[in-house]
């Protein structure tokens, strides 16, 4: 018996939590805890841990248990990706005006259309990982944190995934038998699925309506970075809230966005992050060496999968 099918604002978004089993009040309690992570997460209330963090001049700040996993999370997918995704572009973030809340910033109001030229057409760029993430300083014995000099931490890009995943963890570890948290579109899964897995519609983020297909998740994660959305004006540019740590602005690598499927959700919302900023290619190269799967849209509108993700994919709902 389903136990609660919820929707409701957080982290800048909405989310929902669908448990089936577990004791009444358990669905209440997953809400609280989620409005302590974004408490604890979110660069715009000036007391939470990440402001901390930010205005402490490369001083280590003791957190809570649950931002230094945040931070080791987001230190593991900078390593993982060589750099492409990097928590410490809240500067350039801000540089290009994302620095309100999005529901504050001007829309550009304008139709979105997928396609343009390649950047560098056939150009695949190599990285090693040696950016500012790799400075940043983390005692889990004294639970502190210390950022590199003149840098600022961003949770986007990672902390929905993982705040997903620790609802789920914490649903079924509160007796929930099978669990779904939904932030934004970054879906973490657990417990005992439904017949087939749960039905996961994918869709194309420039043209909602269309569902490409749909993909039976038993357990894991699915996250989808997309430039289609969080896009404002600034000085007559339109940007959108993906950086490229490599030009500090939004990211105009020819993959204008990717759908990843990995075990954990916050490997899914950074590795499909990681990939929007890369040639797509190069992302599927990278998606590869960390064993996920992937549906990647390039500017041209073409849709690429990785072959477990093309065989896993139906063209309904089962």
């Amino acid at each position: 018996m389903a136990l609660a099918d919820t929707v409701a604002p957080a982290m800048g978004t909405m989310a929902r939590l669908y448990l089936v089993g577990g004791p009444t009040g358990l669905e209440a309690r997953l809400r609280v805890q989620l409005d302590e992570l974004e408490r604890r997460w979110s660069r715009f209330i000036e007391d939470s841990e990440i402001c901390q963090l930010n205005a402490a001049l490369g001083q280590p700040v003791k957190v809570s248990p649950a931002t230094l996993l945040l931070v080791k999370r987001a230190v593991q997918a900078s390593r993982a990706t060589a750099g492409a995704f990097d928590p410490l572009v809240l500067h350039d973030m801000e540089r290009i005006g994302y620095s309100e809340s999005f529901d504050l910033l001007p829309s550009p109001n304008l139709p979105l259309v997928a396609m343009r030229d390649h950047r560098a057409p056939g150009r695949v760029l190599v990285r090693t990982w040696a950016g500012p993430a790799a400075a940043i300083r983390i005692d889990a014995s004294a639970s502190t944190v210390a950022l590199p000099t003149g840098t600022g931490f961003d949770p986007g890009g990672i902390g929905k995934g993982l705040a997903a995943d620790l609802l789920v963890e914490a649903a079924l570890k509160g007796g929930a038998t099978s669990a779904l948290v939904d932030i934004g579109g970054d879906i973490c899964v657990g417990g005992t699925a439904p017949s087939g897995g749960w039905q996961i519609a994918l869709a194309n983020p420039f043209a909602p309506a269309d569902v490409v297909g749909y993909v039976a998740l038993p357990w894991g994660a699915i996250a989808t970075s997309s430039t289609s959305a969080r896009r404002w004006q600034q000085d007559a540019a339109t940007h959108h809230h993906i950086v490229d740590p490599s030009t500090g602005t939004s990211a105009e690598s020819g993959t204008v966005a990717a759908t990843v499927v990995a075990g954990q959700g916050w490997r899914a919302d950074a590795l499909a992050n990681a990939a929007v900023v890369m040639h797509p290619k190069a992302a599927l190269e990278m998606l590869s060496a960390n064993g996920v799967e992937a549906m990647l849209v390039h500017d041209t509108g073409q849709l690429v999968f990785t072959a477990a993700m093309a065989q896993a994919t139906s063209e309904s709902a089962a």
